[in-house]
Formats: structure tokens, C-alpha cells, sequence
């Protein structure tokens, strides 16, 4: 943050080396302040603080040294290898003492393209004895050295930045590489660094042994050693956990008000009675424990803000039927949102099937509702004679009005905006809010995420239960599966047969999911009905399908992923995930919780021409540009790993949180330094601390907190955050 507000800055243009071309470039990445080019951070550093000859490599393999070294060179050659096992990528390093091999597993066509004869480019990695008995650099970092640098080698002897080019065609990179835009962000840190300000009282930096600002942002660009790099590292990190978590204590703040006309003085008749005599399978602990926290808040007088996260199966659901009764015992209305009219009406359906015995009115109120119907439920809900009420966005609408709405539920919370959610909530006085995910997330990211809400896990399944067995298959085995799924349907069962539908080729893919139905119906499975259920369809024709399905007038249903969420059919205990490669690995997760919905044995069968080598342990992809390496991780993951949040923490490790979860509206923190799960403990050391100093504190009025106040206003106020700070 630097002294004058930025409108009174300098264009980028006053920076030596930047003129109108320069500064397109640097607009293209998300560069267009003097700040924004100071805070533009290397994404990885090449220590060639140890350059050494290749010659010495010889003397390392028979030391057994195991330090990351640097070896600058030409490229004498490049070629693919092929072994009985796999194929490689093998470079020829060379100097003037030696020659030095530089292998590549991953990435082979894209390491060929790049790495050309006679370019001079600089490995750093652990020297390893190769099979011949010579030294051998595996998978190596490695930086193409401009010509700039000739062969005076500037960089070398001290650790070096690599910045991020993302944004610029690959045309422009030749003449506006990593070592112009170091040279430009150098002469902005020489005039510009003395204006940047503290964002953190000394106090704190004190407290925590962090170092200043300036010092970390000039050792972040330019390390004066190892030791220094990761003290400045630490410092940004600590800061961006603790402004996210900052301004998550302020709203919980804010939001946690006593209010004596949402306190719930009972569990009532309905809930009682269904409790004992409705259950359709025993509570499960994890339940139990979920249904007393939620009571707790809900007799406590402040609004309930809670996460209720559940694997797949694990019976979110009925937790959310049994509070809503407790909800309408004690003269509240409930709304339930979901973000899809297949999982409105599995609900709807859910929900009136259980309490058909029991004097509470259910509806159902989607974009396809008839407008007759959702006339009587707009008077039945605005009148009170509706105590729940489900729908889709279709709740948002500013004709939906309830007489005592209090408590709303969001089912796939991280489906809907902050926006969304909070036109549900003003719709009540001051409601008890549930959201609730069937995307595991761990602990940690869910401390980190919803920090201003408390977060419930049900990890135990029902008791009747069994694994689901998973399978990976290549196209060829299809006539056994089909033989398979046929002796399946023989012993009553149902199967999923689920091909992807992808926005980018979503008229073609469309049309191969219709055309295998047609094979599968009229040349495969002729005996046996065989449904179709897709986006395109509309409402009336998913939910006949659906019903059909549920009843087992049809016993194979072709469809989409529009099925990840919403069908709960018991019967069913067979998915078969076609081209399993194109779905993300939260997504299979999801669609294999399609079975194993009861006591029977269940199985997803997952098809692919990528063949996973069991053998290979699962392991982190060092070529993110190969897209094959990352979809072998997933299918290999899904067989081993039935466990949600362990699938899930391996899907933010290969993808990121923000892939999985979407856009910005999800509320996933764009952290540059955090991660997630190594930082587990910092997460917490700081949430207990900003939280505690929030409640001391809660206006940030103390001398000692205004810096917090200027940054809060200045760096967060085009946020959506809501923050009592004025």
C-alpha cells in the first residue's frame, strides 16, 4: 500500500523501460499501477547461489551429496527414448569440462518443443547415479537464459526470480520474457519501494517475529540469501491469513446479535414423532452430535451461521428434515434452496414422502412451477399456512414473501453467490441459516473459507452401508461390462450409464450422449428398458424420467452429470462414467455416491483410454501442462480412496480450491503464499488470535488498530465483504 492514493500515482509509463507497447503487456497481466507492479510477486526462484561445472556432477554422484546444485549450459541434443516399460525425454547438457543427461518423464512433446539444440539454459536439481552409472538430472527446474545475459552469466551466484508470463501470447514472449519485465519491476522498486507503508501494527509484528514490509517485498524480488527468502515469504503469508481472517471475525461479529424473538424454546410434537417413529434408517452419531449443535443455536438467541459438510450418502438431508420440524414446532417457517430443479424435487419428494403422516405442509416452488400453483404457494407462505417451502433461485424472486420465516437452508452452498444467499435471508426477520455441501472440504480450508461460519462434519455412513468397489476399465472391456451391468439387472438392480456433457463442445457432446443412448436401447440392451435424462429436457420430462427411474419402470438411465446431485435411488448398484478422463475428480466422487445407497453391494465403474499403472504410488504432478499426467492422478486416486475428504484434498492439491469451487462468488480466498494444508497450524494460530482481538476490539477503535482500519477501507472496501467498519 503506498503513501498517495493510487489516482494520484504515476502512470506505469514514468517507469524506466516502459513505453505504450511495455505497457499493454503488462496490462495483459493484470499490471496497470506502480503497486500493482511492485506486488507482482515471483511465482518460483532459481538458486544458483551453487552454479557448478558439469564435470563436478561425477564427483557428486560418488559423494552421495544431496543438495539441489545448478548447471548452466548448451544443448547438444534432445530425443525420445523408448523402454520396454515407458517412454522418456533425454537432453544433452554440455560445457566446456563435460556432458550431462536431463531427463523428463512428463511433458515429453512439450519439453521437446522448447528445449531447441544450442539453447543455453540453466538446471538446478539433485544429481542423481543413473542406470549406466553416470550423473543424471530428473525432472529438474530449469531457466532459459536470454541472450541478454550472454554467457557473463549476471544471474548466476545468488537466487533468482521467475515471474509469471501468463496472460502474454506466446508471440510476445520472444521479445518481453521473465528477465525484461525483472529488469522493469527493479527500476520501480528503485524509485518507488520508500513509499510502500506498514500494514501491520508493531505489536503484532513483534508478537509473531515478522519481519517489515519493505524488507519483505525487496527480499521477495531480490533474496539477499535462503534464510531471508523464506522470512519474507512467512511475513506475506501470516498477513494474507490474517486480513481474510480479520475481516471474518468483523462479520461474525456483526451478524452475532442477541435477538430474543429467534429463540426456539423446544424440540416440539412433530419432531418427536418423527424421531421415533419415521426414521427410515437409525442416526448415525455423527448426526446426532450435528442435530444437538444446531438445537443449541437454534435455543441460544443469536442467528445460526453454520457449514454442515457430508460425504456423499453420509444423510445431510434428513438432519436438515428433522431441525426444519423442530423450526416449524416452535412457529417458524422453513426455505430450503438448492441450485438445481432436479435437486428441488429430490428434496420436495424426500421431504413429503417422510412426513405424508405428519400435519406440516410442504411445496415445491421452481421457474417451472405452474402459475396456479405458485399463486396458492405464494399466498400459503405469506399467510404462514406453508411451513416449507423448497424451491430453486425461484425463492429469491421479490414476489416470495413469508409471514415468520426462520430458517433458511442452502443445499450446495458453493453453488450460489454471497448475494443470492442473503436475498433468502432478509426475507426473514433474522433467520437460523444451514448451508450445507456434499464437497468435502478439509478442515483446514473450511476454517479458512467460512471462518465466520461454525462447521459441523458428518464423516460416519449409515450402519447398513458397504463400499462401493470401484473399477478402472479401458474402452475394450466394454462388452464384459455390459455383460456385467445385464447380470445386475437379472438380480433386480438399476444402473447408471453417465457420458460427459462439457460446455466448450456441449452441441457435440449432446449429440454423442443421445446417439450411445440410441445404441445402448436398440442395439446393446434391447431387452431391458433403457431411459435418457439431460439438461436440454425440460422440467416435466426430468422429473417423469426421474420417477420412472426411482420406481424401476426404468432399469438403465443414460444421462449426464446434470445427475451429480439429486437422485437418490436405493435399487440402484451400478455407474458406469464414460471417458472418466474429462470430469474433474470431486465431480467422479460425486457421481460414484449415486450408488451405494443401501444394504446391497454397489460398483462405479470408471471408462478411459488412460491406463493407470497401480504400481506407481500417487504422487504430485511436477507438469502441470500435461493434462493426461493430472486425469491419471484422479482415476488412480478414485480407486484407491473412497474417503471424500480425502478426494477432495486431492483435488485442491492438483486443481486449486478456485477451480473446484468456481468463480469469485464461491468466497475462496485468491491466496498467493498460503497453503492450505502445510499452513494448517499458522491457520488456526491466527484465526484464534484475530478472532480474540476482534472481540476485544470490535470496532478496531484502539490506537494500536487504525493501520488495520486504513487497510481494511482501502484495500477491501470494493470487496463484498460486509464488515462493520465504517
Amino acid at each position: 500500500m503506498l503513501n498517495i492514493p493510487n489516482e494520484n500515482l504515476p502512470s506505469l509509463r514514468f517507469i524506466k523501460g516502459v513505453g505504450e507497447a511495455r505497457e499493454k503487456i503488462l496490462n495483459s497481466l493484470g499490471i496497470f499501477t506502480i503497486e500493482d507492479l511492485i506486488f507482482y510477486f515471483p511465482y518460483k526462484y532459481y538458486d544458483r547461489t551453487t552454479v557448478l561445472r558439469i564435470s563436478q556432477a561425477y564427483s557428486l554422484v560418488s559423494s552421495g551429496l544431496n543438495e539441489e546444485v545448478t548447471f548452466i549450459g548448451k544443448i547438444k541434443s534432445v530425443r525420445k527414448v523408448q523402454t520396454y516399460r515407458r517412454q522418456f525425454l533425454e537432453i544433452v547438457l554440455f560445457d566446456k569440462t563435460g556432458f550431462l543427461k536431463v531427463i523428463f518423464f512428463e511433458g515429453i512433446n512439450y519439453f521437446q518443443k522448447i528445449f531447441l539444440q544450442d539453447l543455453l539454459v540453466a538446471f538446478s536439481g539433485k544429481i542423481q547415479q543413473g542406470t549406466d552409472g553416470s550423473p543424471v538430472l530428473i525432472h529438474p527446474t530449469f531457466d532459459i537464459i536470454k541472450e541478454q545475459e550472454g554467457f557473463d552469466f549476471q544471474n548466476t551466484n545468488k537466487i533468482v526470480p521467475r515471474y509469471s508470463l501468463r496472460g502474454i501470447s506466446q508471440a510476445k514472449t520472444k521479445a518481453f520474457g521473465s528477465h525484461t519485465l525483472r529488469n522493469i519491476i527493479q527500476n520501480a522498486l528503485s524509485k518507488y519501494l520508500s513509499s510502500v507503508r506498514e500494514t501491520l501494527p508493531d505489536y503484532i509484528l513483534k508478537k509473531f517475529g515478522l519481519i517489515g514490509l519493505i524488507r519483505a517485498i525487496k527480499n521477495l524480488h531480490n533474496p539477499e540469501n535462503q534464510e531471508m527468502l523464506k522470512k519474507a515469504q512467512h511475513r506475506m503469508k501470516f498477513e494474507e491469513i490474517f486480513y481474510y481472517q480479520l475481516l471474518a471475525a468483523l462479520n461474525r461479529s456483526m451478524v452475532k446479535k442477541f435477538d430474543e424473538s429467534i429463540v426456539y424454546k423446544k424440540v416440539g410434537e412433530n419432531a418427536r414423532f418423527f424421531i421415533e417413529n419415521k426414521l427410515p434408517f437409525e442416526l448415525t452419531e455423527d448426526q446426532k452430535k450435528v442435530i444437538r449443535e444446531i438445537f443449541n443455536d437454534f435455543k441460544s438467541g443469536y442467528p445460526m451461521n453454520r457449514l454442515l459438510q457430508g460425504d456423499v450418502g453420509s444423510g445431510k438431508t434428513l438432519v436438515a428434515l428433522i431441525t426444519a420440524l423442530i423450526s416449524v414446532d416452535n412457529g417458524f417457517q422453513v426455505a430450503l434452496m438448492a441450485p438445481t430443479e432436479i435437486l428441488a424435487f429430490q428434496h420436495y419428494n424426500y421431504f413429503t414422502h417422510l412426513l405424508k403422516d405428519i400435519p406440516v405442509n410442504v411445496g415445491l416452488l421452481t421457474s417451472s412451477t405452474p402459475n396456479n400453483i405458485r399463486r396458492k404457494y405464494l399466498e400459503m407462505a405469506e399467510t404462514g399456512q406453508l411451513h416449507i417451502l423448497i424451491g430453486t433461485h425461484a425463492l429469491i424472486e421479490e414476489d416470495v414473501q413469508f409471514k415468520n420465516l426462520g430458517y433458511v437452508i442452502i443445499d450446495e452452498q458453493h453453488r450460489f453467490g454471497v448475494i443470492q444467499r442473503a436475498k433468502l435471508k432478509i426475507k426473514g426477520r433474522n433467520p437460523h441459516l444451514l448451508v450445507m455441501t456434499a464437497t468435502p472440504i478439509p478442515r483446514t480450508l473450511a476454517l479458512t473459507i467460512y471462518s465466520d461460519l461454525d462447521v459441523s462434519f458428518i464423516k460416519t455412513m449409515p450402519k447398513n452401508r458397504k463400499p462401493i468397489r470401484t473399477h478402472v476399465i479401458t474402452p475394450e472391456k466394454r462388452n464384459s461390462l455390459y455383460d456385467f451391468i445385464r447380470s445386475e439387472i437379472q438380480k433386480g438392480n438399476q444402473a447408471y450409464i453417465i457420458y460427459p456433457l462439457i460446455e466448450e463442445s456441449e452441441k457435440m457432446d449432446l449429440e454423442d450422449v443421445i446417439s450411445n443412448y440410441n445404441k445402448l436401447k436398440n442395439e446393446i440392451f434391447t431387452d431391458i428398458s433403457v431411459g435418457m435424462l439431460h439438461g436440454k429436457l425440460s422440467s416435466d420430462e426430468k422429473e417423469e424420467i426421474m420417477s420412472k427411474f426411482i420406481k424401476g419402470e426404468i432399469q438403465i438411465l443414460v444421462s449426464t452429470s446434470v445427475i451429480e446431485v439429486g437422485i437418490d435411488n436405493p435399487n440402484a448398484t451400478v455407474i458406469v462414467i464414460e471417458e472418466a478422463q474429462r470430469f474433474g475428480l470431486s465431480q467422479l466422487h460425486q457421481l460414484r455416491g449415486r450408488v451405494g445407497r443401501s444394504d446391497k453391494q454397489s460398483y462405479c465403474i470408471l471408462v478411459s483410454d488412460i491406463e493407470i499403472d497401480d504400481s506407481r504410488p500417487l504422487r504430485q504432478i511436477f507438469d502441470l501442462n500435461s493434462q493426461k499426467s493430472i486425469a491419471r492422478e484422479r482415476l488412480k486416486a478414485m480407486k484407491k480412496f473412497s474417503d471424500g475428504f480425502k478426494i477432495a484434498e486431492i483435488d485442491f492439491k492438483l486443481r486449486g480450491p478456485g477451480d473446484i469451487f468456481g468463480t469469485r462468488q464461491s468466497g475462496i480466498p485468491e491466496f498467493k503464499f498460503v497453503d492450505i494444508f502445510a499452513d494448517q497450524e499458522l491457520i488456526e494460530l491466527i484465526r484464534e488470535f484475530t478472532f480474540k482481538l476482534v472481540e476485544e476490539d470490535p470496532d478496531l477503535q484502539k490506537n494500536e488498530h487504525q493501520i488495520l482500519r486504513e487497510v481494511i477501507k482501502y484495500r477491501y472496501s470494493y470487496k463484498e465483504f460486509l464488515s462493520n467498519i465504517a
